[in-house]
Parts: C-alpha cells; structure tokens; sequence
C-alpha cells in the first residue's frame, strides 16, 4: 500500500511534470499537495484511504500563468490513464473544487494562486499583526504546513 504523499509525490513526478514541461514549457510553478486529509500528516493506511485519498495535487502559478495552466489541467484530462498505481484517476474530494481552485473534475490537479490559496485555506483572513496571527484557528495553518511540496 502506498501512503497518500508518496502516490501524489509519484503522481507529479511520473505524469504531471513531464506533461506540464510539454504543454507549458518554461511554466514557473510550485507542485504540492496541502489542504486538509488525513494523508497529508501520514496517518493513511490501508483503512483510512477514504475522502481525498488518490493522486492528486495543486500547482501554484503566478496570478498572470493561471488562465494558461488551467486551460492546459483541462486538458490533462484528455491523455490521462484511467488508473495510476491501481487507482482510479477521479479523487473523491470535498468540496469537489474548492472556492478559488481552477480543475477538472476527471482528476485531483488543481490550479491556485498563492494569493486564491492563502486566503481560501486561511478562511479569508489576510495576518498582517502578530495578533492576526495568532489569532488564525491551528488548524488553517496546519493545512498549508501540512503536506509535502514536489517541485518549487
């Protein structure tokens, strides 16, 4: 059994990325997989491979790349297999495309800004003072420490 980081970190490094570099050559992104799921703090096994376990992962493009690299993720879809590692390419999220995310839902890629990022997983909140901060619920902040970053 593959643990849910490790089959996202295989996903991009294996079909995303080389895809992406022939479709958007030179694209400047990140590749991660943040947000929230049990996967994300490695406490998947073979019982919890419930919501949001299956290959999937955000890249994070400046705001001016986001309608180019959405466009091409669409079209992702079109030369995808069916399954990697056994398993289906279709990633039962919730929401199935977060507020401020730009995917498809043939598949677990989506597109954000860091910008659409941090203000969707920091529920609207831009911290500026030390009490914003600290005034930020753990859990948002764990949702965008947690995880692993594939490429940046």
């Amino acid at each position: 059994m593959v643990q849910g980081i490790e089959l996202s970190r295989r996903f991009y490094a294996e079909l995303v990325a080389p895809w992406l570099t022939r479709e958007l050559p030179g694209l400047r992104h990140a590749a991660a997989l943040v947000g929230y799921g049990s996967e994300l703090l490695g406490f998947d096994d073979g019982m919890s491979q419930d919501h949001n376990f299956g290959p999937r992962l955000q890249i994070f493009v400046a705001d001016d790349e986001c309608a180019s690299a959405s466009a091409a993720v669409a079209r992702f879809a079109e030369v995808m297999p069916a399954t990697f590692l056994g398993l289906p390419m279709k990633v039962s999220s919730e929401p199935p495309y977060r507020k401020g995310a730009l995917a498809d839902e043939r598949h677990g890629v989506e597109v954000w800004t860091v910008s659409q990022a941090v203000a969707y997983w920091l529920g609207g909140v831009e911290p500026v003072s030390a009490q914003d901060w600290l005034g930020l619920a753990e859990q948002r902040l764990l949702a965008l420490t947690a995880g692993a970053v594939f490429h940046d």
